[in-house]
């Protein structure tokens, strides 16, 4: 990612190794993490950065995952869009335009970040996993695809204790994508029907779930 510190003092080092011999190594901590979360909400904001980590856009809104496979990204205005999974498809839906594209959940999530969260990746197969260190007052879990074919360069996971507090993304263009969680609920009870997708009247649809 745009920013992979490394502890440089070797002392320093060598005295944290010795304190956290017992700390779960990156790839336990995120298998811990996904395997004790069945479901999460919170309150996102995100910022994009150009390759010079200047920002270009920003937005908040609230997300809300049931694993495997459905979530709702709500964001609101000025970016009023809602994205939205069931576990087979995906609804784009852009408000201002009174438009919503629909996808193919696998063919959408790919080896995306939003799969590893989502819980339709297979770490081991997909990811290398790695440490990455403690910045921020957070423990940085580095997730980099096996894959050249891919949304995404690398992707870090910032962890406080067992909470996902942030997520950093390197794109293709060098592009870095921030995600900040807040007010964060560790598996509440939601419905399935929480992510049904209903079409509003007098939106268009584009269909690209028959598209391969």
């Amino acid at each position: 990612m745009a920013s992979k510190k490394l502890f440089a003092i070797l002392t320093v080092w060598a005295g944290l190794a010795v304190a956290q011999v017992d700390a779960p190594s990156a790839g336990e901590r995120l298998e811990k993490f996904l395997d004790d979360t069945r479901a999460f909400e919170a309150v996102f904001e995100q910022v994009v950065y150009d390759d010079r980590f200047q920002p270009l856009d920003s937005s908040r809104g609230r997300v809300l995952i049931k694993r495997p496979g459905r979530f709702v990204w709500d964001y609101e205005p000025p970016a009023d869009r809602k994205i939205v999974s069931d576990g087979t498809n995906v609804w784009i839906h852009d408000i201002d335009i009174e438009q919503v594209t629909v996808q193919n959940l696998a063919d959408t999530l790919g080896q995306s970040p939003a799969a590893v969260l989502a819980g339709s990746a297979d770490l081991n197969q997909d990811f290398e996993v790695a440490d990455a260190g403690t910045q921020d007052d957070l423990i940085w879990v580095a997730i980099t695809p096996k894959s050249l074919d891919n949304s995404f360069e690398s992707l870090r996971l910032g962890f406080k204790a067992t909470e996902l507090q942030r997520i950093e993304m390197i794109d293709a263009l060098g592009q870095m994508t921030r995600i900040d969680f807040s007010d964060y609920r560790l598996n509440p009870d939601i419905e399935d029907k929480r992510f049904d997708f209903v079409v509003p009247e007098g939106t268009d649809i584009i269909d690209q779930t028959t598209l391969r």
